[in-house]
């Protein structure tokens, strides 16, 4: 390895991409991209403000807590991690492009240059996935007591007295609830509307009868 603060001038994803295809068609063997990758410069550490600069990069790229599922939320983040950080931070590429973060190219660079990396500046990664593991728990603190904020406690009582009610007449009747399970067998807008017309109903019955 070179000097570890010197920049792999040249040095492009595409140019990663390369070698591993290279490796993976037999016209490179393993050592022989090891003695390439001697030839490269591999930081051992990232000082805290440009920690810091990552960390928003990071949170924000990701948009953690936008997406409709956590699990999307979960993958953009590995990926975005090993991109920004792996490559950018601790191997020094410059400019990657948008294009080039993708889960495909994530997949061949991931197994074999993510180990390699890990092998100059484990100690400071590991610090930097906590110090990121801090950050989203503490956005996600955020978001649920800005959530929690906005509850009616009101709105709330009244769905549960109404489902209590619904409850009530369910239990008195139970061929409507035979009726209900067959219903949702079906999965159709007409049969939809009909299952909400019969839970109103039940509930105008509940409601008549006192």
């Amino acid at each position: 390895m070179a000097d570890k603060y010197e920049l792999n001038e040249g040095l492009t994803v595409q140019t990663l991409l390369d070698k591993v295809d290279l490796l993976l068609n037999g016209e490179i063997t393993n050592e022989e991209l090891d003695e390439w990758g001697k030839t490269l410069n591999v930081r051992t550490s990232i000082p805290m403000m440009e920690k810091m600069g990552l960390l928003m990069r990071l949170v924000n790229s990701t948009g953690y807590g936008v997406a409709e599922t956590q699990e999307i939320n979960v993958c953009e983040l590995y990926k975005n991690l090993f991109f920004v950080l792996y490559l950018g931070g601790y191997l020094g590429l410059t400019n990657i492009s948008k294009d080039a973060i993708t889960y495909n190219n994530y997949d061949k660079l991931e197994p074999i240059f993510g180990a390699w990396i890990e092998s100059f500046a484990k100690h400071d990664i590991d610090l930097f996935k906590d110090m990121l593991r801090d950050t989203v728990t503490f956005y996600n603190a955020v978001n649920l007591d800005t959530a929690m904020s906005h509850v009616d406690v009101g709105q709330l009582d009244k769905v549960k007295d109404e489902n209590a009610k619904l409850m009530a007449q369910l239990e008195e009747n139970k061929q409507l609830v035979a009726d209900i399970k067959e219903l949702m067998e079906f999965d159709n807008p007409a049969t939809k509307k009909l299952l909400e017309d019969l839970k109103k109903s039940a509930l105008n019955v509940t409601k008549n009868s006192k």
